[in-house]
């Protein structure tokens, strides 16, 4: 990969050549005097905007702000607020239209989310925005514009983060680091130490954000750029404590000690004995239900090495296991499993009974153990809003089993799960203490 062309700015003693592009001037076939009947030439408002810039504006932010491109002016992320009060005042005095800032936004870029890129000039490194041209063209050959011009490529910053980011020297606590293994992000906590973060890794707590309405909500700057996750990962590590809490982790951090697993919110972050951020999820919503759909398939998958307790894995498509009693083989449907294992915390005997650092499969075998005690009872001792015509129960403590034809699982009823039976999931925020 070559470098970019340094900057160029048009010289002011000279006018370009009539027979070459000048400098600033695009190299397509198209010519400012070529027009067609069919075709209307679109006014370039660009321009005597870029020539009002170069008027306004200081030397300093003219070189450090903006790039002359063949594609429209490129201007720095820091500097857009700055730019767009300019284009209301031009636009105010140039053609008396009065613009607040998302017009201002949308006339600049034709859009109020413009995509951030990546220009790379030199040993410069800015993050902005490409104000394109409307018409077609490009920046009017112009002793008015007194811009640095990039003839290089843009980088698509919205999935990509640069290890030359200015936004490295301007977060505390947060490193570049460039190594054997490639680049990385070094993140550093007085209380809980560093934490080292691949480009992977950084996307992957980028997709729990995105998964998570309310933190969509709470940070809607995640959909535009991962130099934007890469900010709130910083916060996110600065305030995050080790969790307290029954924690589900696939079976590699089983044995992974409190100090090493961290609760930042509703996220639940993982780091392994190299420091790196090794695994992350969200406690909530789809990022959790995702998490046991996952780990629950895993157990599927590996059918001839898992044993679970009292049961057989089972082949057939739907079923996941077959938990054999001293009469009966009830059949348990891989969607039950899986709104088992999501709601396991939230019942007392299943709560009790996990270890801190749980897996997926000590839920199963929880649920296993769960029906291999459970017996079964006749009608007049079930509840009537759980009884269905054609189905046969069984019961144990507090559990009512419901199942179907061929002792099929259908469901699984508990006063803890109940609000969730009605539509609602429950509130354990509200849980009283003991």
């Amino acid at each position: 990969m070559t470098e970019p062309e340094e900057s160029q700015t048009p010289p002011e003693d000279q006018s370009p050549a009539s027979d070459a592009a000048p400098p600033y001037a695009s190299t397509n076939n198209s010519t400012e005097n070529t027009r067609t009947e069919d075709k209307p030439v679109i006014p370039d408002t660009l321009t005597p905007f870029v020539e009002y810039l170069s008027e306004v504006c200081s030397e300093e932010d003219r070189f450090s702000q903006f790039r002359a491109a063949p594609g429209g002016l490129f201007i720095a992320s820091e500097y857009l607020a700055n730019t767009l009060e300019l284009y209301i005042e031009w636009a105010k005095k140039t053609q008396n239209n009065t613009l607040n800032n998302d017009k201002a936004q949308r006339k600049l870029f034709g859009d109020t989310a413009p995509a951030l890129s990546y220009l790379l000039d030199g040993k410069t490194t800015l993050t902005g925005y490409l104000a394109p041209f409307v018409a077609e063209g490009t920046l009017s050959p112009s002793k008015k514009i007194k811009l640095p011009y990039f003839q290089g490529s843009f980088i698509d910053a919205s999935d990509y983060l640069h290890m030359r980011d200015p936004i490295f020297d301007q977060l505390d606590g947060v490193h570049a680091v460039v190594g054997s293994g490639g680049f990385t992000m070094k993140f550093s906590n007085e209380s809980s130490g560093d934490i080292l973060l691949t480009q992977d890794s950084l996307k992957q707590f980028a997709q729990v954000l995105r998964s998570s309405p309310f933190l969509l909500k709470k940070h809607p700057a995640v959909q535009q750029a991962l130099r934007n996750v890469l900010k709130i990962f910083a916060h996110a590590w600065k305030t995050a404590s080790p969790s307290k809490h029954k924690t589900l982790v696939p079976p590699a951090f089983r044995k992974t000690g409190t100090s090493n697993i961290f609760k930042w919110g509703e996220i639940i972050l993982v780091r392994d004995t190299d420091s790196k951020l090794a695994f992350c999820y969200g406690l909530k919503g789809k990022n959790f239900r995702g998490l046991v759909s996952r780990e629950v398939s895993k157990i599927s998958r590996n059918s001839n090495k898992v044993r679970i307790k009292h049961s057989r894995l089972s082949k057939q498509k739907g079923i996941f296991m077959t938990v054999d009693t001293s009469r009966d083989q009830l059949r348990i449907p891989e969607r039950v499993v899986k709104e088992f294992v999501e709601h396991a915390t939230q019942i007392e005997e299943a709560r009790n009974a996990l270890p801190e650092r749980y897996t997926a499969k000590d839920a199963v075998d929880l649920l296993a153990d769960f029906l291999f005690g459970s017996r079964w009872v006749e009608d007049h001792g079930i509840p009537k809003q759980f009884l269905q015509h054609g189905h046969t129960y069984r019961k144990r403590d507090a559990f009512i089993f419901t199942f179907g034809k061929n002792f099929t699982l259908e469901r699984i009823h508990h006063p803890a799960l109940s609000q969730r039976e009605r539509g609602k999931a429950p509130d354990h925020s509200k849980r009283k203490k003991k």
